[in-house]
């Protein structure tokens, strides 16, 4: 959507996309006012909530899967979870690494004081990886790959999510800028869903489906407006589907069930007007 400008034609704005290192520096610039969109993962988000921060989650893009893992360093010893304790493990706090991170260590029986955990962004986890300054590290792509190369995957986010601790990557906006633009609104919402070809199973990111590094998005020139996100790197196609706009997440409404043709007609209105027919509109979950 970035080359193709389809959000800048749809809402005549002008589009400024920026990169962050992380969830946690989307968040930061959110709570300065200087960012009124972002995506960031499930953990950066609730963070964001239950620190008071005045956003709504309003569009969840794919289950992380095993796109992010817990990688032990050539030569430090370490061959398991449990083997981790009093080792330097860096990782980018308030991230989903971060969360997946505390729940490994909480099933291999280790507290989180029994580590070394360090809070340390990705462009720097590669660094200190190669000077031998940290003995393991939970992250994503691209870093993910190179410390591979010279390591030993203990754990992945798949694995953790099959026991029960699974994470994703979200769209949120802060309710301020989504009350007053909400044409705007519209514009990224049917974006996303054209491109992700909305369906009722959740899209998750595998291995092969690289995270990419978080950018940003600008409003109207003169407002300075930025939006920093994340986007998927393959479409999903499904069966088309019709939105609405419920707040500010949108679904896919179901289409009312005819009456079937072959249906006998109740006793109460036979020989009379015929029944009336009440429908539910369901919704499927969207990837988000």
């Amino acid at each position: 959507m970035q080359q193709s400008q389809e959000i800048e034609k749809a809402t005549g704005y002008k589009i400024n996309w920026r990169q962050f290192g992380g969830g946690g520096d989307v968040i930061r610039a959110m709570a300065s006012g200087d960012v009124q969109l972002g995506e960031v993962g499930s953990t950066g988000i609730a963070t964001a909530i239950s620190q008071g921060m005045d956003v709504e989650l309003f569009w969840i893009l794919e289950d992380i899967a095993s796109a992010e893992a817990l990688v032990a360093r050539n030569g430090s010893g370490v061959n398991s979870v449990a083997d981790l304790k009093g080792k330097k493990v860096g990782t980018p706090f308030v991230s989903t690494s971060h969360f997946q991170l505390l729940y490994a260590l909480q099933k291999a029986g280790l507290k989180a004081s029994d580590v070394q955990a360090l809070n340390v962004r990705p462009p720097e986890i590669a660094a200190a990886w190669g000077r031998g300054d940290i003995d393991a590290t939970f992250i994503w792509d691209p870093v993910l790959s190179n410390v591979k190369k010279m390591g030993k995957v203990l754990t992945t986010s798949g694995d953790i999510c099959k026991q029960g601790a699974c994470t994703f990557d979200g769209l949120i906006v802060t309710r301020t800028f989504a009350k007053e633009n909400p044409e705007f609104m519209t514009a990224p919402v049917k974006a996303v869903a054209k491109a992700m070809r909305i369906t009722a199973p959740i899209r998750r990111r595998g291995p092969a489906t690289r995270r990419r590094p978080p950018q940003s998005l600008s409003g109207r020139e003169a407002s300075r407006r930025t939006w920093p996100t994340r986007w998927p790197s393959t479409a999903f196609r499904a069966p088309k589907a019709r939105l609405r706009l419920r707040g500010s997440v949108a679904a896919p409404t179901a289409r009312p069930r005819r009456p079937s043709r072959n249906r006998r007609p109740s006793p109460r209105t036979r020989g009379g007007s015929p029944p009336s027919h009440r429908t539910t509109a369901r919704t499927s979950p969207s990837r988000g």
